[in-house]
């Protein structure tokens, strides 16, 4: 089942697992008022807080991209000061709007914001099941792992800002150029590293998603009823 169609059918399922979960409680005599209640509540936060946590998209560079701009910025070393100067204008302008990411703020950040969410449930009866929990927790770890590994490569780029660099790569020369393409040739080493572990990381992400939100996407899948 593609992606699209298992978040474009999870609310239904919800929403299906709450009407049967509903009529499970209207049989049961234990806290029908309060589990009635609660319900909704469940039913929202699966809706709106853990779809949205699971189905947000993860920053990503493409590091391909962002190694060949440094191969143009190697290239455009043999022009004369004005003319390098202005293609590394361009160049690094291209970097920093078009394949570094911006990165965002996620509604729930941590796996402690995400217990103190669920709290409020229990007074309900409603528990979140501990299978389940321990995969929203190997989720906020890899979201950790990747938030830091873009941090990474973005670091990897300051050196092409700095103005030691601005003045070595203008000065530089066909018989003392080495030196800058060296540190250039460094920064794409340090991205290509980068880039095995982000796609490694990305890829347990996408695993984890789909036992998260797999094809019985209901109230009972992730909540447990106690007394």
């Amino acid at each position: 089942m593609a992606w699209y169609d298992v978040t474009g059918t999870v609310p239904d399922w919800i929403m299906a697992g709450a009407a049967g979960y509903a009529a499970y409680m209207a049989k049961n005599w234990f806290k029908p008022n309060l589990q009635q209640q609660g319900l909704p509540k469940v039913v929202e936060f699966l809706q709106k807080d853990l779809l949205s946590l699971v189905s947000e998209r993860l920053e990503y560079i493409h590091i391909d991209s962002l190694n060949r701009s440094i191969n143009a910025i190697e290239g455009d070393i043999i022009y004369f000061p004005g003319e390098k100067q202005k293609r590394l204008n361009l160049t690094l302008e291209e970097i920093n709007k078009e394949i570094l990411p911006t990165l965002n703020t996620s509604k729930i950040k941590s796996i402690n914001h995400f217990d103190s969410l669920l709290s409020e449930f229990k007074w309900y009866g409603y528990y979140f099941k501990e299978d389940k929990h321990h995969l929203i927790s190997e989720f906020f770890k890899l979201k950790s792992s990747n938030r830091s590994l873009i941090n990474a490569i973005i670091d990897n780029q300051k050196l092409l800002h700095t103005a030691d660099f601005r003045e070595e790569y203008l000065k530089a020369t066909s018989r003392d150029q080495q030196a800058v393409l060296d540190r250039l040739d460094k920064i794409k080493g340090l991205n290509l590293d980068r880039h095995n572990e982000l796609q490694t990381i990305q890829n347990e992400i996408k695993v984890l998603k789909k036992e998260i939100l797999n094809k019985n996407f209901l109230v009972t899948d992730f909540f447990e009823l106690k007394k």
